[in-house]
Order: structure tokens, then sequence, then C-alpha cells
């Protein structure tokens, strides 16, 4: 996500596939939305 945080130009949205979290506790899930919405465009 660091990498995706300096790209020039931003891109406009983040198509995310694949398990990001398999089956973790319920404070994995929001790590990881938290880091999401720190991209600062929309995630699908």
């Amino acid at each position: 996500m660091a990498r995706l945080m300096q790209t020039k130009p931003r891109p406009d949205f983040v198509l995310a596939t694949g398990d990001l979290v398999h089956d973790g506790p319920r404070a994995v899930y929001r790590r990881l939305r938290e880091r999401l919405d720190g991209l600062g465009a929309p995630v699908y």
C-alpha cells in the first residue's frame, strides 16, 4: 500500500482481488478497512 500511495498520478480507484484477509478476527478486517480507507480512492 505504501507504493500505491506514492504512485503519480494517483489512481482513480483500486481493484482489490483475492483473499485480503483469510478468516481473521474482526480486528483484522477492521485494520484492513482502515488501511484501504487511507488510500483516498474507492476500493472495489
